[in-house]
């Protein structure tokens, strides 16, 4: 004897597999077996890292206003990678904010100078989401690595 399908069947069946595959997504996103981390970590350079208070006149010094710094920014073959800006707010804590402006987007981070590292705090592009951290290592010479451990 044959069986006929009906939709009911067929919509019973379709729910069926869309709820086992919602159950094998939420096992890997709670940290399943298949669960990869998705960290990248990289290195940014700069020949020249600039830092300079543009409301200073020539003269007397007086109390800054703020640092901004600039920079041209290589990958780790050397190639141009994008450029780097950052404000310093003078105060207890000097709070600093760094744009990375790179090819795929753009990594957002701040920090405090006197801290271990600065926090990734988002990004746009393929960075769009992004968290982690970076390490800025100055050079008597001017020039700069930032490293980065992306942990989105």
């Amino acid at each position: 004897m044959r069986e006929r399908t009906t939709r009911r069947g067929i919509l019973a069946g379709a729910l069926a597999l869309a709820g086992g595959g919602a159950a094998i997504g939420a096992a890997k996103v709670a940290g399943g077996d298949d669960a990869k981390p998705t960290g990248r970590a990289f290195t940014l350079t700069t020949p020249r890292l600039l830092l300079g208070d543009p409301a200073a006149r020539p003269g007397m010094p007086s109390a800054a206003s703020r640092l901004e710094g600039w920079a041209d920014l290589l990958d780790e073959r050397g190639a141009r990678a994008g450029a780097f800006t950052s404000v310093v707010f003078p105060g207890g804590s000097q709070l600093e904010l760094h744009t990375f402006a790179l090819g795929a987007g753009t990594l957002l981070g701040m920090g405090s100078p006197g801290a271990a590292g600065f926090a990734v705090v988002g990004g746009t592009g393929d960075y769009a989401g992004a968290s982690g951290a970076y390490v800025l290592d100055q050079r008597r010479d001017g020039s700069a690595d930032f490293t980065f451990d992306l942990s989105a």
